[in-house]
């Protein structure tokens, strides 16, 4: 094979307009662009050439260009507007990831919804907008800014009216280039490109939740060649013919009074168990426990009905039947318990096959989406119980471990769990006391969830005050009971570790939750988050390139300490893992409160910075964190009082970003005593250390009235600017009186720091210029 040698190639713009997404066709016809080329695609023909619409431009900059086209639909409906990147076939056959910055959006003739990508939801992805695999919001000097490639559109459906010209302007500009690395010619005998697609759908649809390790996740293209395709994915039915069946001698020895049932060694197919009180159901060295079914429908397969019981070392599989009747329907349940104490499951591994395990994601899909969601189904459900014990178990290609509801006094440690579809630990409904401690985990979505309840805001069957109120011991059969205010209580998470789900933990309407000495690194959306929670500490935890940020604090969570984490965001592996360090959420009007964030170490060593990302507070103080390459960065759609002490903001990047950006509708900032560090002495003059914006934008000012009011204040005293050309910059003032409070005093900075002079509400004191 004859190497060949690398190449540059710079980003375009390159949008799709799609008529063709439903059965009803919206042909469009091209208007004109002085920068951009319009056509259909050669490839469709008949109708479905009319209704699809390239528009593509030529190589991009680093800087922001304005782009303008426009279109005529021919019929009335809804179209697909599709950002993306320059297209472009690798040597190897697979698309080159390109990408290309989009953002400033603006449209007459239909309706965008977040044009500007300022809103994003709960993933840290844009709302409204759709995409394959997800998207990472990229920090620009226009707030979040649209980064995409050519496999990875960003879309939004927008509704078109029959000969009403539609005209879309934007900004776009280049990531970066992209250098395409010498590869050897092309294997022949490798899958094609469309093979390995289909078999990266079945196995782990997100290219980030794949269904192998991670060691073996490092050679991709070895792993994929080897995979069975998803067409040939087939369920025999026939998967425990042979089998010697021991459900009626079993079930005999704990009718007549054993209490310590030892099992053989062997495999055997077990189809219906009753275990009484004071048992003790153990295998051998090598037994294994196939369950299955001889019934039309699913049945419960062990029943738990006495206190006292323990299952150790039992090595269950089930058949490929049991599977497709556990398919029927969702939240089936393996074996079941209610009103129990003392249940302890010791030393007991559970798998399906490789094959099963991709018929289980395939089982069901999010209606309208490519996500494989899966029939939900529990392998041990606890009600009741008190004193359960989950220890040194092994789960593998599993749907969802253990639930518990309304139980009490719980542990769960020294497990292993690889693949598994949803949660490993769900600790439910007036569930309290769980120490969830020395766990491993790979590729299982949601390790722990604990969840007393629906804390969503816009949940409109939930009236005012439900979101957040919780009554403890509430149960079943309660007059007035309500699952959604059950809450859960008293939980520790401790010494755990994951990598590859979307959470290590999360939980919602949690009260008292001890977070710490976890390690988590790729997760789709946080290594840590609580969300409508009250008095919560998250201390001493590692976290390494999540989605939306490495921990979290959502909604209207109450009384949080986030403190002494580190928090890393390395520059390998895929690109929606980069996301920022925390993040503060809101939705719906909801704010967490009385919040706490010290003692961090948060590390960025990507080309652009990270934050802190305050969408929306009611009052945060972040005090004695080091950021290295980021800061802290508020939404202009969000609000509250912010305190910033202490602080250490070192930037190594060659372009000097800002690293803290306030926008006006901070109602209040105190920023005291932080200390500013350029330690790229080559970096180029860039912009302002500390940026105060004060613009209110049409959109803004219409969906946030609050916003117009110049009733903000802004206190930044005692801190110290090293090596910015820039520290304190005050944009969109106008040139009237601007009223706003500014108390800028015994500040001590390298550069220049203009106040503008028509801000006459500014105490400007005591500020010293290094070498002046």
């Amino acid at each position: 094979m004859i190497a060949q040698e690398p190449k540059s190639i710079q980003p375009q713009v390159n949008i799709f307009l799609k008529g063709n997404t439903s059965k009803d066709l919206v042909k469009l016809v091209e208007g004109p662009s002085a920068t951009l080329n319009l056509y259909h695609p050669g490839w469709l023909q008949g109708d479905q050439h009319q209704a699809f619409l390239a528009v593509t431009g030529n190589d991009l900059t680093d800087q922001w260009q304005d782009f303008t086209f426009s279109f005529t639909p021919q019929d009335s409906g809804e179209i697909a507007l599709a950002l993306s990147g320059r297209i472009h076939k690798q040597r190897d056959g697979e698309r080159a990831k390109i990408y290309t910055v989009y953002d400033n959006i603006q449209i007459t003739g239909a309706e965008l919804k977040n044009p500007d990508f300022e809103q994003t939801d709960d993933i840290g992805g844009f709302i409204a907008w759709h995409s394959r695999w997800g998207t990472q919001p990229l920090k620009t000097d226009l707030g979040e800014s649209a980064k995409v490639w050519v496999g990875n559109e960003l879309t939004q459906s927008i509704q078109v009216t029959a000969n009403t010209t539609v005209t879309i302007s934007f900004k776009a500009r280049a990531f970066a280039p992209f250098v395409e690395e010498a590869v050897a010619d092309k294997d022949d005998d490798k899958p094609t490109r469309r093979e390995l697609e289909d078999a990266r759908e079945g196995m782990f649809p997100p290219l980030w939740y794949p269904l192998a390790s991670t060691t073996e996740g490092e050679n991709l293209d070895k792993r994929w060649a080897s995979v069975e395709l998803v067409k040939d994915i087939k369920l025999d039915g026939d998967s425990d013919k042979n089998l010697k069946d021991i459900t009626d001698d079993l079930q005999k020895r704990l009718d007549s009074g054993e209490k310590r049932v030892l099992i053989p060694n062997g495999t055997f197919r077990i189809t219906r168990l009753v275990l009484p009180a004071d048992v003790t159901l153990k295998g051998s060295e090598n037994t294994k426990l196939i369950f299955a079914s001889d019934k039309p429908e699913f049945e419960t397969l062990v029943t738990l009905t006495g206190d006292n019981t323990t299952l150790s070392n039992l090595n269950i599989a089930i058949t490929d039947d049991l599977l497709a009747k556990l398919h029927a329907k969702n939240e089936h349940n393996l074996m079941v318990g209610e009103g129990l104490k003392n249940i302890k499951i010791d030393h007991v591994k559970f798998a399906l096959t490789d094959k099963q395990y991709i018929a289980q994601r395939l089982s069901r899909q999010r209606p309208g989406t490519r996500s494989l969601m899966g029939i939900r189904w529990t392998i041990l459900l606890l009600s009741l119980c008190e004193d359960i014990e989950i220890s040194n178990c092994h789960f593998k290609n599993f749907s969802l471990g253990v639930r518990t509801t309304h139980c009490s006094r719980v542990l769960c440690h020294d497990n292993v769990g690889i693949n598994g579809q949803h949660n490993l630990l769900s600790f439910y409904h007036g569930s309290e006391y769980v120490k969830f401690y020395n766990n491993w985990f790979s590729h299982v979505k949601h390790p722990l969830v604990w969840d007393g309840g629906d804390c969503s805001p816009q949940n409109k069957r939930l009236v005012p005050n439900l979101p957040r109120d919780v009554y403890r011991n509430m149960l079943p059969g309660d007059k007035d009971y309500a699952i959604h205010m059950t809450g859960t209580y008293e939980v520790y998470c401790h010494n755990n570790y994951g990598e590859y789900g979307k959470t290590l933990v999360w939980g919602r309407k949690g009260r008292r939750i001890i977070v710490t000495a976890n390690s988590s690194k790729y997760q789709y959306d946080m290594a840590i988050d609580a969300e409508g929670c009250e008095e919560v500490i998250v201390a001493n935890n590692i976290c390494t390139n999540s989605k939306a940020a490495g921990i979290g604090s959502f909604y209207h969570n109450d009384k949080t300490v986030i403190t002494g984490n580190m928090v890393n965001i390395e520059d390998i592996g895929d690109e929606i893992y980069k996301g920022q360090f925390i993040r503060l959420h809101s939705s719906h009007g909801t704010q967490s409160g009385k919040t706490i964030i010290s003692g961090n170490l948060f590390v960025s060593h990507l080309q652009e910075p990270r934050f802190i990302k305050v969408d929306q507070v009611r009052n945060v103080v972040i005090s004695g964190n080091k950021f290295v390459n980021g800061g802290i960065l508020t939404n202009p759609y969000g609000g509250g009082k912010i305190t910033a002490t202490s602080n250490t903001f070192i930037n190594q990047l060659p372009n000097q970003p800002s690293l803290v950006i306030i926008n006006k509708i901070i109602k209040e900032l105190t920023f005291r005593n932080n200390t500013f560090i350029n330690e790229n002495k080559a970096s180029a003059t860039g912009d302002p250390a500390v940026v105060l914006n004060f613009e209110v934008t049409q959109k803004l000012a219409a969906e946030r009235p609050d916003t117009i009011a110049d009733d903000v204040f802004r206190q930044l005293d005692g801190n110290s600017f090293r090596g910015w050309a820039t520290p304190i910059a005050f944009n969109n003032v106008g040139l009237s009186p601007y009223p706003a409070r500014v108390i800028l005093v015994n500040n001590l900075y390298e550069g220049s720091l203009v106040v503008p002079k028509n801000m006459n509400n500014v105490i400007n004191q005591n500020n010293i210029q290094i070498g002046q």
